[in-house]
């Protein structure tokens, strides 16, 4: 008897309630409609301002070089072609309306909410609390008070979306089959990795998940994972050529242009990267943050007993869903903030892990009535923490990073002739101090 044949396909999901997703994506979308009535805040000038006349025809030079242009007064190691896209069509079509270029963002929050559901529903087996509670915690995740509010965030938003637009994706080309979604994965991971590096640990944490939660799945099943996996291998070595030509060899500054010492200071005085839902705030400050080398040890002792913890949930109790709260809420987290360690701290560097905190969260506490209210707990205080962060950014200074006094000529307000002719350009606006 063949393995294919021993290891049948488990029948079709039947989809989640037709009430389920609107109910998330009204959160989520009433969450951040105070952040409608926000200016440009801090970095949004200059990017703004940056691709603002920049032509279509310039596009295809950012897939190797770097975003910027040197605006910073020295270049950056990032290659962002799909986020410049993105602030290049909100140019046309909202000129200098600041609300028009953050309601990009809030609907990219929005269709990453609705993979997120999408994710739990599948992974829970059709749990219905289990994908309302993983929506909901993602949806008004106090981290993403700064990433969707952020006009400039747009690139983690966007990235993220791709990531998990892959993952689901690739989930039905291995069930199913089928040339569109294989088509459709690959071109998630391309927009993906092209908006934001941490997308290229995606397709591994994917095939560890097959790996170690699903190794049974069936000869025709692993057939179709290493196509897909072949694929993804080479949109990370297209990604790898337009690097090289970006940038070279050089990583005397590490991979993103900087490296660990700087990185440390600037992050290491906030715990809320290694507590999820913390309200990122200055309020959660350490006066004398502990050296590098601590944390990290303490950032592998605490992932060596995620892998312990899902290696007993696997042997002992072969509880799947357990399982995958496990790898999602531990496995996922650790693997996906692992560049916190060599990039300067940010909460909207947390939107990505927090997908892998929302749906650990929701799949542990999907059943029951107990998990229910601890469920309801965790949600109530990441409604009351994200109000406290988007707050906080409500009242942030309107106006370029003090570095970039150095040139004006990106400022947004030296763009102000050109973008009041647009139909939609504000008619006050915002002071600079």
């Amino acid at each position: 008897m063949s393995v294919a044949s021993s290891a049948p396909a488990p029948a079709p999901l039947a989809p989640p309630p037709r009430w389920l997703l609107p109910v998330v994506l009204a959160v989520a979308a009433l969450a951040f409609l105070p952040a409608m009535t926000m200016g440009f805040l801090g970095d949004d000038f200059v990017y703004v301002a940056r691709f603002f006349n920049l032509p279509f025809s310039g596009l295809p030079r950012l897939f190797t070089h770097e975003w910027s242009d040197g605006v910073w007064g020295q270049p950056l190691k990032e290659l962002r072609p799909f986020a410049a896209l993105s602030f290049m069509v909100d140019a046309r079509l909202w000129g200098g309306w600041a609300p028009g270029h953050r309601l990009t963002n809030v609907l990219l929050h929005l269709a990453a909410t609705t993979l997120v559901v999408r994710l739990a529903w599948r992974y829970s087996a059709g749990q219905r609390n289990a994908a309302l509670i993983a929506g909901l915690i993602f949806a008004i995740h106090p981290a993403h008070a700064e990433t969707v509010a952020w006009i400039t965030g747009r690139a983690d938003l966007l990235g993220s979306a791709a990531a998990l637009a892959f993952l689901v994706a690739a989930e039905n080309f291995s069930a199913r089959g089928g040339r569109r979604p294989l088509v459709l994965a690959l071109l998630a991971l391309g927009v993906g990795v092209f908006t934001k590096e941490f997308c290229l640990i995606t397709p591994l944490l994917l095939v560890l998940r097959w790996a170690l939660l699903d190794p049974r799945a069936g000869r025709a099943v692993w057939i179709r994972r290493a196509q897909l996996f072949a694929g993804a291998l080479l949109v990370i070595a297209l990604y790898a050529v337009a690097r090289h030509a970006a940038f070279g060899r050089d990583t005397g500054n590490g991979f993103f242009g900087w490296n660990d010492a700087p990185a440390w200071t600037r992050q290491a005085s906030y715990v809320g990267w290694m507590i999820p839902i913390l309200p990122f705030t200055t309020g959660s400050e350490w006066p004398s943050p502990p050296a590098m080398s601590v944390f990290r040890n303490v950032w592998i002792a605490l992932a060596a007993l995620t892998a312990f913890a899902l290696m007993a949930t696997l042997t002992f109790r072969r509880n799947p869903t357990a399982a995958h709260a496990l790898f999602f809420g531990g496995f996922w987290w650790f693997a996906t903030t692992i560049g916190l360690f060599v990039v300067y701290f940010s909460p909207r560097h947390l939107y990505l892990p927090s997908v892998g905190i929302a749906l650990g969260v929701g799949l542990a506490l999907g059943t029951g009535r107990l998990r229910a209210t601890l469920a309801g707990s965790i949600i109530i205080w990441c409604a009351v923490a994200h109000v406290a962060a988007l707050r906080l950014g409500r009242y942030a200074p309107r106006r370029p990073r003090r570095e970039s006094h150095a040139h004006p000529r990106l400022w947004l307000p030296q763009h102000r002739p050109s973008v009041r002719n647009h139909p939609r350009a504000p008619r006050r606006w915002p002071r600079h101090r």
